[in-house]
């Protein structure tokens, strides 16, 4: 959510023709640097459950610790400060804990809008990105950070702070210094924020690098499969391939419209061949019955609608709104992800704006396939097995026959 936020303003803000500058700080051990008396004062202000404030002073306050090292052990010490990392609660603590900055952030109206929503700034835990249409701006929010971080005690390490600027200017980098701390934050063309590849040498912003690497993953994970289980049965394979061969963290993001989908869905298709020995002249609407699944196109259209609809529907209007106003911009790329989204699955754009839930039950019924085709697909490869006709299917090898007649027809009888 927070990379398709920061991704969504860059979008607006490129389609308008205007630069921009995100800024992604790195907190040094951020998490340890938590000062107790701050994070209560700030569950105070809150209005926590005072029973809630007691027990976490209890955990925090009285925690201690020894080092052991090999047969030797220290002697116990309190801990003064730093919330418990790998803790359930520690990220909801260190949220509340920066979240003054994001609210000084906001109130200060510099930085990046979409219409009158301030997106200067987004943070998931420790990591912050600062964005900007302008220089200026950039040092006006650089200043109140760094005015945060001497109040709270959290340092910024600009050694491993980026900055990358979308602009359409050349050498733009050598022509930007941007300082924080007193030092010189670094300018990059690539930049990877919790997962995801921004690039400012792309007009996509990220989707070259993200679906390259998603390409490369399937290829290398297929092979090892083919190399390594090569014994065990082709329905084994098939849900292996599907748990490990599919990483598509992150396709909520990608651009439809991208030629790389295309490369990918090809890359799906020819890596499902080997997997299970199919001939090549197999053809390609058989292939996601032999393995199982829905075809790769289905499964990101999918994802991209559910997260969409997630998005209109949340609790924080911030997102909700910046989802409306995706949704109603034409020059969003999520809205042209969405008018495919709607053409390929047959649905209305009306239920997706109002949150028709029945929206994600229709769709996954679409990808399942519509019984009379499963029933009409059966009978025209009986018929060719027994030879009673001749179709575009005769050129099929007797395996592939066997293995999409069986899928379909367990399919079938699950009904």
């Amino acid at each position: 959510m927070c990379s398709f936020l920061v991704a969504e303003t860059i979008q607006y803000y490129k389609s308008h023709g205007s630069d921009v500058y995100m800024l992604s700080l790195d907190a040094s051990k951020a998490f340890d640097r938590v000062k107790y008396t701050k994070l209560f004062k700030l569950l105070i202000e809150r209005s926590i459950c005072p029973l809630v404030i007691r027990f976490l002073m209890n955990v925090y306050i009285f925690s201690t610790a020894s080092v052991k090292w090999n047969n030797c052990e220290s002697e116990t010490f309190s801990i003064n400060n730093g919330v418990k990392q790998g803790a359930i609660i520690s990220a909801p603590l260190f949220a509340i804990y920066i979240d003054p900055l994001l609210s000084k952030l906001k109130v200060a109206r510099e930085g990046c809008h979409i219409g009158n929503i301030c997106t200067n700034a987004f943070a998931y835990a420790d990591d912050i990105v600062l964005l900007s249409p302008s220089c200026t701006a950039l040092r006006n929010l650089i200043g109140i950070c760094e005015t945060y971080a001497n109040e709270y005690e959290i340092k910024f390490n600009p050694d491993k702070c980026t900055l990358l600027i979308f602009s359409d200017l050349i050498n733009v980098n050598n022509l930007v210094n941007i300082m924080l701390c007193g030092n010189r934050i670094k300018n990059v063309i690539n930049e990877k924020h919790l997962g995801h590849y921004f690039s400012s040498t792309y007009n996509q912003t990220f989707n070259l690098i993200n679906i390259e690497n998603v390409i490369r993953d399937m290829k290398v994970r297929t092979n090892t499969i083919v190399t390594q289980f090569r014994p065990i049965s082709w329905k084994s394979k098939t849900i292996l391939f599907n748990s490990q061969c599919l990483s598509l963290y992150g396709c909520q993001l990608w651009r439809l419209d991208d030629p790389k989908i295309d490369e990918l869905c090809t890359t799906w298709k020819v890596c499902c061949r080997r997997l299970l020995n199919l001939s090549q002249r197999t053809r390609s609407r058989f292939i996601h019955h032999i393995m199982d699944t829905p075809p790769i196109l289905d499964i990101i259209m999918y994802r991209m609608l559910n997260f969409f609809i997630t998005g209109l529907a949340s609790e924080d209007t911030l997102i909700s709104n910046i989802f409306k106003n995706t949704l109603l911009a034409s020059t969003s790329y999520m809205r042209v992800n969405i008018n495919k989204i709607i053409a390929h699955f047959n649905i209305d754009y009306h239920d997706i704006f109002s949150l028709n839930k029945n929206v994600l039950k229709k769709t996954l019924y679409n990808m399942k396939g519509e019984k009379d085709w499963q029933c009409n697909l059966i009978e025209e490869l009986l018929s060719m097995r027994d030879g009673t006709v001749t179709t575009d299917l005769e050129d099929l090898e007797m395996n592939d026959i066997r293995f999409m007649l069986e899928q379909v027809s367990t399919d079938f009888l699950n009904r």
